[in-house]
């Protein structure tokens, strides 16, 4: 194969350097080392009868393209490259050889004749010592965006070609989806045997009929395996995952945890397959998903990303919109869609490529042998490297009838721009240009509309883009454009740990300064929107609701309950509904609505309970106090209050689509499907699902904002100083080992059974039902509030954080409300003369989080920690009324309404270093909110608790 430069190689910061883009590899020598890999000197062999010296290195592996050694019994030998330098080199014995012949005008006839000869004499003595085998492949292969293909056929008559054919096919990397061109060829001798060596590539991507030849077309015969004398006693075979098919889609587009998913099963296949190579020393798997061979192994293949992406693609095309449970149950019905059948050690097995589950079948099965016909020569490549044309010979022949019309000349190959894979997240979308144009069009014509209002209204017309770091006249072309995508694509790998935080308050998100205000714009999410919306345009609020333009919102959060069988009571949907308004109404939110709004959701046929949480109370814009809309047929109307209101829509049947449309403010959506026996709660569809178990609470208890601070102030070489996950915290806490799957619905149903509210009841009365956020965490809603705090009247609401640590949740859920910092003699931090509840806007709120701490409260490795969302008066906040230059906000205890508790459960493996962690949980040192003196409260007590 020829070893050129291409968009995926400068992409990742490499390049070939020392084989001319004309210039074959013949072989490849070296030393050997552990695993397959050289990590010493590498010489290859190249074309031009120059040997090449590489240096071994150990660096990020690049796989490099199966090249054909001629002098080591035709092995594959799969390079990696990094900066030049051979990293690596993995050969493989196997039945699937790809020419590395010297380019045909570079050779003399002479050369010609004696390469030939040589060539036949190997194949004819290699045929004698071991059996032939063929590649199990499907019986066509389509190239996107054209009419070529790759014909399979089980056509037995057909008569074999007389004379040596070559051809090109498409490859691609299936570890990092680059693709390129390789050689087919045939020997004429071989056809009359069993079989015919050859490679049949990925053919999924456009060729240039200008530089390169035209497709093979492929015959496939049907042959029965020999059995197999010996075989191990047992066989260990895979059972499906506990997860099943829901646990398959939920990993499907992360390569993280497809990796985690995939890569066990797949190395107990790869154990089967080496058992069978080793007694017909022959390696002809092939991936029906990817279309092409499995040369290095399923071990190897199956958990790769080309491999994840393929079935990304097959499992957005089923259920485009990711919900777990509803593709679950469609993946399940299809199931034949993810079998593929491999004889192994006399038994056929079959391998679910979606849950990694392979168990033996029936035995007797036939497999497909492959053999190369004449390729068709094209027009513009009509030198001596093109084959002559048999068909004239064989106008009786099914394959000349397949192979007669003319067929049009290939192109180079590069990803077809016919890419219409459906993505709902910037996560997957992110993988391809063309799936990121799709996913990024409607945020940048909403972009480019706010661009164009301010250059008619004279302001300025330019955008300096601050991934790209280049001004721009118009934001949509350049959102759009390939360079921008490359620098995004670039950042975020450097950056991948670092998820976005809300929508408008991450380090993607980007300000554009104007003399209307600042409009925000997120980079990777699409979510933007007016800084302060809510204080400039509350007014114009019922307008907005009577427009007609739609524009992309804000993603609605819902929480869903699956079936009782499933392993987890709720998932989630993040969705895009249409905003009515010249302007998107749901401002710096990053969920919900926030005035009048249309929203769809596919949904498995059957019958529903829904709640609709509205989450903005008549004060905070007096101008809009009704609520009215339809949920698919049914009508509902009312007048918002000063408490939260959660509309009920019972029993409602579902043929395809849920549809939300009105004048309401949704905070979530709670949908859970109706059954005999009516799960009225949240909580009671948990509790039934739930095995976990949490510290009860502990009468003695008398916990201080004293007692939590004490680890930091302790010297560095404490045994009680404060910890940060890393290395040494992993050495302190015992529980470490443990890896339990997060559930702060099962948590926090568990932690508040022994800690109920002041009138006897359980607090979880007062949280609406879990919602998916991001990097882990989920929010519950808050539904109540003090009294007096709600008629507060109408102020300049905004929303902030607040972190707390999980010793200080109780007391907080008990009283309503957050209690100001008052005495630092008693552990509390404040500034001198300002007393208050100290909070953080959206532009610091990652900041909120320095203040909680992650505790292992129930000792099944899961660490958990909490922060609130609250909505602050800043009428009253005390940092501005004192002029303090300071980037949190103070505010008296009664300007502050609690909005939502956050939670964020956190295994060992996926804890960040430099998280606060505590050692273990302690439960004498809960705030006890029976205890009514001031210090124990965490500040001064307010006149009024609620």
């Amino acid at each position: 194969m020829s070893l050129q430069d291409d968009d995926g190689l400068l992409r990742r910061k490499a390049r070939w350097e020392g084989i001319a883009a004309d210039e074959h590899i013949m072989s490849v020598s070296g030393c050997n080392s552990k695993m397959g890999f050289l990590a010493g000197s590498i010489v290859l062999h190249t074309s031009r009868g120059r040997e090449i010296f590489f240096e071994g290195k150990r660096k990020h592996k690049y796989k490099g393209s199966f090249t054909w050694d001629a002098e080591s019994q035709h092995e594959i030998c799969d390079l990696t490259f990094e900066d030049g330098h051979c990293t690596g080199i993995q050969q493989r014995p196997c039945a699937l050889a790809v020419s590395a012949q010297q380019p045909q005008q570079q050779q003399s006839q002479q050369q010609q004749s004696q390469q030939q000869q040589s060539q036949q004499q190997q194949e004819q003595q290699q045929q004698q010592q071991q059996p032939s085998a063929g590649v199990c492949l499907p019986q066509s292969i389509e190239l996107a965006g054209s009419s070529r293909r790759l014909v399979l056929s089980n056509n037995n008559n057909q008569q074999p070609p007389t004379e040596k054919t070559t051809a090109n096919a498409a490859s691609m990397n299936d570890s990092s989806g680059d693709e390129g061109i390789v050689d087919l060829y045939s020997e004429a001798s071989d056809v009359a045997q069993a079989s015919t060596k050859v490679v049949v590539a990925a053919a999924v991507f456009e060729v240039d009929a200008e530089t390169e030849p035209a497709f093979a077309v492929c015959e496939v015969k049907a042959r029965t395996e020999p059995a197999i004398a010996e075989s191990p006693e047992a066989l260990v075979f895979s059972t499906l995952p506990a997860g099943g098919y829901r646990e398959a889609i939920a990993s499907v587009y992360s390569k993280p945890a497809w990796q985690r998913h995939m890569r066990p099963k797949a190395q107990t296949l790869e154990k089967l397959f080496m058992a069978e190579w080793k007694i017909r020393k022959t390696w002809d798997y092939a991936c029906v998903v990817c279309q092409q061979p499995m040369g290095r192994g399923a071990g190897d293949h199956l958990p790769g990303d080309g491999h994840r992406r393929k079935l990304a693609e097959k499992v957005s095309a089923l259920c485009p919109s990711q919900d777990e449970h509803a593709s679950a149950l469609l993946a399940e019905s299809q199931r034949e869609e993810w079998l593929q059948a491999f004889q192994l050690l006399g038994k056929r097995i079959v391998l679910n490529h979606l849950t990694g589950e392979f168990q033996p079948a029936a035995a007797g099965v036939g497999t497909l042998d492959v053999q190369l016909v004449e390729a068709k020569s094209s027009s513009n490549n009509s030198n001596s490297n093109n084959v002559s044309n048999s068909n004239s010979d064989n106008n009786n022949s099914s394959s000349s009838k397949a192979s007669s019309s003319s067929e049009p000349a290939p192109k180079k190959a590069k990803v077809s721009e016919d890419y219409s894979a459906v993505t709902v997240s910037w996560r997957p979308a992110l993988e391809y240009h063309e799936a990121w144009k799709q996913w990024m069009r409607p945020f940048a014509q909403q972009l480019r509309a706010v661009h164009q209002q301010l250059c008619e209204s004279h302001e300025t017309c330019s955008f300096q883009c601050a991934i790209c770091s280049d001004a721009v006249d118009w934001t949509d072309e350049h959102l759009l454009s390939l360079g921008h995508y490359n620098a995004l694509w670039e950042k975020h790998s450097l950056m991948d740990n670092m998820d976005p935080v809300g929508s408008l308050c991450s380090q993607w998100a980007q300000p554009f300064e104007s003399k209307t205000g600042c409009y925000l714009f997120n980079h990777l999410t699409g979510d933007q929107g007016w800084e302060d919306w809510e204080e400039r345009h509350s007014e114009s609020d019922a307008k907005l609701c009577d427009n007609s333009s739609a524009n992309g919102g804000s993603p609605l959060k819902f929480s869903f309950f699956a079936a009782p069988a499933l392993s987890t009571a709720y998932g989630y949907v993040p969705d895009r509904g249409q905003v009515w308004g010249s302007k998107p109404v749901s401002g710096c939110l990053s969920f919900g609505w926030y005035s009048g709004a249309e929203w769809w959701l596919r949904l498995p046929r059957g019958t529903y309970h829904v709640s609709l949480g509205l989450g903005r109370r008549a004060d905070e814009s007096p101008c809009v106090n009704r609520y009215s809309g339809r949920v698919n047929d049914r009508a509902f109307s009312g007048i918002l209050g000063t408490e939260w209101i959660e509309v009920q829509v019972p029993k409602l049947e579902i043929w395809d689509y849920l549809c939300i449309k009105g004048k309401w403010p949704v905070y979530y959506v709670h949908i859970r499907p109706a059954s005999s026996t009516d799960r009225s709660t949240w909580e009671e569809a948990v509790d039934q699902l739930t095995q976990m178990q949490a510290p009860p609470f502990c009468t003695g208890a008398r916990g201080t904002p004293k007692d939590w601070n004490r680890p930091d102030n302790e010297l560095a070489d404490s045994e009680n100083v404060a910890l940060f996950w890393g290395r040494k915290a992993k050495e302190s806490i015992a529980d470490v080992h443990l890896a339990a799957q997060p559930d702060p619905g099962s948590m926090l149903l568990r932690f508040l059974q022994t800690r109920l509210g002041p009138d006897g009841k359980s607090l979880l009365e007062r949280l609406g039902p879990p919602m998916r956020q991001e990097q882990g965490w989920f929010s519950f809603a808050w539904r109540e509030g003090p009294e007096e705090t709600a008629k507060a009247g109408p102020g300049k609401w905004r929303r902030a954080w607040h972190g707390c640590k999980l010793e200080a949740l109780y007391s907080i859920m008990f009283h309503g409300q957050l209690f100001e910092s008052s005495n630092k003699h008693l552990g509390d931090r404040h500034f001198e003369e300002m007393p208050g509840v100290y909070v953080h806007k959206d532009k610091t709120s990652h900041k909120a989080e320095n203040y909680m701490r992650f505790v292992p409260l129930c000792g099944d490795g899961v660490f958990w920690a909490a922060k609130w969302e609250v909505r602050v008066d800043r009428k009253q906040g005390l940092d501005e009324l004192m002029k303090k230059n300071t980037d949190q906000w103070v505010q008296p205890a009664r300007s502050v309404r609690l909005e939502a508790l956050w939670l964020c459960g956190r295994s060992a493996a996926d804890m960040r270093i430099g998280d606060a962690v505590a050692r273990k949980w302690e439960p004498e040192l809960e705030a006890n909110p029976g205890d009514t003196r001031p210090e124990q409260l965490g500040g001064t007590v307010p006149e009024q608790l609620g």
